[in-house]
C-alpha cells in the first residue's frame, strides 16, 4: 500500500469535494499508516500506535455502512469503464486488466459478512481500549492492566494479534486502493498560474462531476493552498509557511503550479 506520490521536488495537496470522498481519503491515511506501522515489527510502541490507529478506524466506520459506500463507487465505475469496453481508443487489454481488478474487489468486499467496526469490537482488548481512548492519556497500563500485559508479552503474539486484525479490513483497504488509484490517475495535470498568489476558475457542468482536486507546486517555495471548491467553482488562495510556530502571510507573487480535476 502506498500513497499517491508528487514528482520530485514537488508536495502535492489533495481537497475533496464531498464527504463520501473526504472520508475515504480519512480512511485511507489510516490504513496507510497501520501498514507503515506493522511494517516497523510488533515492539510495544509500535503495537501501541498500531491500536490507536485500529481505534480511529473503528471510529470512522462505525459512523455509516462505509462497505456499501465502497460498493456502490465501484459499481458506479466499473459502468463508467464498461462504456470504452471495445471503443477503438480504448486500451483494450489495459482496460479489462482494470475491470478485472474492480470486479475482483467488489467480490472480495461484498463477501464480508457484517460490518467491520463490530468485527473489530469483537475483541475484548480492542472494546477496553475504546472505552479509555476518550480521556487524555486513558490508554496505559495504570488503568487497563490487561493491555500492560500484552504489550509485555512476546512480540510473536503481538503481531499475531495484529495481523488478525489487519487481515480482517483487507478487503475495505484492496477496494479503496483501486478506487482512489483510478479516480487520481482519471485526468492529465495541466499547468497553471496564480496571479497575487489567487486563482479562480469555474468547473463547468459535467457527468460525472469533479470528485478530487489536486495541486503540486515546487516545495522549496514553502507554499500551501486554501482550496475553495464546489459543483461549479474552483478558488485556490496561497499561503506561506514561516515556520511551526507562526500563521503564515497570504501569498501576493505569481505562482505557477499544477492542477488536476481528477473526476471518475
Amino acid at each position: 500500500m502506498s500513497t499517491p506520490a508528487p514528482a520530485s521536488g514537488e508536495i502535492l495537496f489533495e481537497h475533496p469535494l464531498g464527504e463520501r470522498m473526504r472520508l475515504f481519503l480519512r480512511l485511507e491515511a489510516l490504513l496507510f499508516r497501520l501498514h507503515e506501522l506493522r511494517q516497523r515489527g510488533g515492539r510495544p510502541l509500535e503495537s501501541t500506535l498500531a491500536t490507536q490507529c485500529l481505534l480511529e478506524l473503528g471510529e470512522l466506520l462505525g459512523r455509516g455502512d462505509v462497505r456499501t459506500e465502497v460498493l456502490k463507487e465501484l459499481e458506479r465505475l466499473e459502468l463508467l469503464l464498461r462504456r470504452f469496453d471495445g471503443h477503438r481508443d480504448a486500451h483494450g487489454p489495459r482496460l479489462a486488466s482494470t475491470l478485472e481488478e474492480i470486479g475482483e474487489r467488489r467480490r472480495r468486499l461484498f463477501a464480508v459478512e457484517g460490518r467491520f467496526v463490530d468485527r473489530l469490537r469483537a475483541s475484548d482488548l480492542l472494546a477496553t481500549l475504546r472505552q479509555r481512548a476518550a480521556a487524555p492519556g486513558g490508554i496505559n497500563g495504570a488503568d487497563i492492566p490487561s493491555y500492560r500485559l500484552w504489550t509485555a508479552l512476546d512480540e510473536e503474539e503481538r503481531t499475531r494479534d495484529l495481523d488478525r486484525w489487519i487481515t480482517m479490513l483487507a478487503p475495505l483497504r484492496d477496494a479503496l486502493v483501486t478506487y482512489l488509484r483510478l479516480v487520481r490517475a482519471s485526468a492529465h495535470p495541466e499547468s497553471c498560474r496564480a496571479e497575487g498568489g489567487h486563482y479562480e476558475r469555474e468547473l463547468t457542468s459535467q457527468d460525472p462531476p469533479v470528485q478530487l482536486v489536486r495541486l503540486s507546486l515546487p516545495l522549496s517555495r514553502r507554499l500551501y493552498p486554501e482550496i475553495s471548491a464546489g459543483r461549479y467553482r474552483l478558488t485556490v488562495r496561497f499561503r506561506d509557511f514561516p515556520d511551526a510556530e507562526r500563521r503564515g502571510h497570504p501569498c501576493a507573487e505569481t505562482i505557477d503550479f499544477r492542477l488536476v480535476l481528477a473526476v471518475l
